[in-house]
């Protein structure tokens, strides 16, 4: 008996070994072996290699011996797993069969049964796959609280197994189910916390899917230093791993962003590369280079090259219609057949038992293994010697390119260096600008300042200045992060100068007007919406009055343990939606109010257990809840929540917020 096994075995692998010119080899060792766990494993290996119309085939037929070897008894507990699984494993592939079909009940049957199998042998990995594979089933059907739940499901298993990569392939596929709905808000949380678990795991395909997603979102919420950042990492990914795809999506990503500052030549630069990359992809990938070129010559008034463009993209988009069309043609087609094998199958399985009795056969294909085993045997020592040859040249070439490669990380390193020297210094020039603790402790007396940039340097800055008998505090958000941020803050800080000491205007509203005026004569030339949105205040000891002017923030004010949100003007300083003229607001404060002053960075963090936004109420009831407490007490904790918030997430914006006991 031992003998026959191995004997089975070798043929097993022989057919396995000349698989690419005929799988019918793979098929006569499985018609012609005995009743045990090797006819099954082949018969499930035939699943993975057949066509798509013939899985059913012989995944019916692995099923089918399967259940009538289950009923023999006295079996060891590795033949009872090794059983389950390629019972499973064929399951699996008739579910993905019947799915190809448009079946789905006998495809969600056929998965539901394979999960049982698996649960039995212990194989949670698996499991956690096809749980994916049905949520892929519900979400083609649109049942997406189905898909939900099964994706979750997936989630958990790949959490427990510790599996980073499963984690962030899971994630991703939650964030596109949303995605697909137009449902942005409640995808964007996904794609992040994907990113996270892709990174870690070095899973390069889903991390360059997300990064591309990403840079399309942040350029559709105008946040172009993220979209930027997401699509160039999404290149680099592409070039390293040589993936075409996240090279092409890379370069279209910087074409949108480039068309969105109105750099065509750029644009059309990039575009150009995703073209050459793409121009023998899958047609919708040629669609959508020919799409975005139509609507860069748009912009441009190119109409000529808009309309070449245009009719490129109609073609592609009428050829993946028409494939579409005969896919559905050759689907009905194979299912025929496939109805046709199905009528058949009793008779061929009646065939095989009886060429399973039959000794003399037998005896032949024990020899035939044999020799298919010794053929194997001078394939493999081949292979070795194949793989020898290679790895030696492969080696010479591994050793110049890590050479090149130290002598290239060497430029890169002094060159990060420079640019981290530079904004580093930029930052001492910064918070030169900004507001002093002694100078604002003069004034203020009890306060404190919670003021934590995203990068290095900030687009927050809180400023304060004295005229007369006057003091003026500015908490402010402009526009964008990091350098860019902080050039624009520069600019702003200097406008805000300008106006209260070199013009003499006084009153905060007219301040802004001031401002605004400025940024638009030199800043908003082509159309560019860049500005702030902030608070001025106004503090006159003398007359014990405070005035203010707010555009898009709103102070608060804590009020006998009442909290009071204070009005403000819903436009920005700078070019809006609105340009009415900005309203200076009064407000009469007691000894012992606490005036809260603050930028959206700490309400719009991303966090929490389901990855979602602080929030603007959750910050005003967190305010409120620490208002009793010393202002020492009320900075530590408001950093220690938003630190627990934010958790391993990304940081997503500058954070500023400023208390003051009046």
């Amino acid at each position: 008996m031992l003998l026959k096994k191995t004997l089975f075995i070798l043929a097993l692998l022989s057919a396995l070994c000349t698989k690419a010119q005929n799988i019918d080899s793979l098929k006569l060792a499985a018609q012609n072996a005995p009743m045990d766990t090797s006819k099954i494993s082949m018969y499930a290996l035939l699943t993975n290699l057949c066509e798509v119309k013939d899985i059913a085939l012989y995944a019916k037929l692995a099923i089918a011996y399967a259940d009538e070897i289950t009923k023999i008894p006295g079996h060891s507990e590795a033949f009872t797993k090794k059983l389950l699984h390629d019972k499973a494993s064929a399951l699996s592939n008739l579910g993905y069969f019947y799915d190809s079909y448009g079946n789905t009940l006998e495809a969600l049957d056929a998965y539901q049964e394979s999960i049982v199998m698996l649960e039995k042998a212990g194989d949670e990995k698996e499991v956690s796959y096809i749980l994916s594979n049905m949520a892929l089933v519900y979400n083609a059907q649109q049942n997406y609280d189905k898909s939900e739940e099964y994706y979750n499901k997936a989630l958990q298993l790949n959490l427990k197994l510790g599996d980073k990569a499963g984690v962030a392939s899971t994630l991703y596929n939650l964030g596109n189910m949303y995605f697909s709905q137009k449902k942005f808000k409640l995808a964007e949380p996904y794609f992040h916390r994907s990113l996270l678990y892709a990174r870690e795991a070095k899973y390069d395909a889903i991390l360059g899917q997300c990064l591309t997603i990403l840079s399309t979102t942040m350029l559709q919420k105008n946040k172009m230093d993220s979209a930027q950042i997401y699509a160039q990492e999404a290149l680099q990914i592409g070039r390293q791993t040589k993936t075409l795809l996240a090279k092409i999506n890379g370069y279209v990503c910087i074409a949108q962003l480039c068309k969105v500052q109105k750099k065509y030549d750029k644009a059309l630069y990039f575009l150009d590369s995703a073209y050459v990359l793409g121009k023998d992809e899958n047609l919708g990938t040629q669609s959508r280079t020919e799409r975005e070129y139509y609507y860069i010559y748009k912009e441009k008034n190119d109409h000529k090259n808009a309309l070449e463009h245009y009719i490129k993209m109609k073609l592609l988009d009428d050829s993946m219609s028409n494939d579409r069309s005969r896919q559905a043609s050759l689907k009905n087609q194979l299912k025929f057949d496939f109805e046709l094998k199905e009528a058949a199958l009793q008779e061929q399985q009646e065939r095989e038992r009886l060429v399973a009795k039959n000794t003399e056969h037998v005896q032949q294909l024990i020899i035939a293994g044999v020799v298919a085993g010794l053929v194997l045997v001078i394939i493999f020592a081949f292979s070795i010697f194949r793989s020898l040859q290679k790895n030696r040249e492969a080696n010479k070439i591994i050793t110049a390119q890590k050479e090149e490669m130290q002598e290239k990380n060497f430029i890169i390193e002094e060159k990060q260096k420079e640019i981290i020297d530079s904004i580093n210094y930029a930052k001492r020039i910064q918070y030169t600008l900004l507001a002093h603790e002694e100078f604002l402790h003069a004034h203020l007396h009890e306060h404190f300042v919670y003021f934590d940039p995203k990068d290095i340097v900030s687009g927050d800055f809180y400023w304060a200045v004295q005229h007369d008998d006057k003091f003026y505090l500015a908490v402010c958000d402009s526009t964008g992060h990091g350098v860019p941020g902080a050039f624009m803050s520069l600019l702003n800080i200097g406008f805000l100068s300008e106006a209260i000491n070199e013009k003499n205007i006084l009153e905060p509203h007219k301040v802004f007007e001031h401002v605004r005026e400025r940024l638009i004569a030199n800043v908003s030339k082509e159309g560019q919406r860049d500005g702030f949105d902030g608070i001025l205040m106004c503090f006159e000891r003398s007359k014990n009055k405070i005035t203010y002017a707010a555009a898009n923030n709103t102070p608060l004010v804590v009020k006998n343990g009442t909290l009071i949100e204070l009005p403000s003007d819903r436009m920005p300083v700078g070019i809006g939606e609105k340009k009415d003229k900005f309203k200076l607001y009064t407000i009469d404060l007691e000894k012992g109010d606490l005036l809260y002053l603050f930028t959206d960075g700490y309400a719009d963090q991303f966090g929490g257990p389901k990855g979602k936004k602080f929030m603007s109420k959750r910050l005003n009831e967190k305010l409120l809840s620490i208002s009793s407490s010393s202002l020492n007490d009320q900075h530590s904790q408001l950093k220690k929540s938003f630190e627990e918030w934010k958790g391993d997430l990304e940081q997503v914006d500058d954070v500023c917020v400023i208390g003051i006991m009046l």
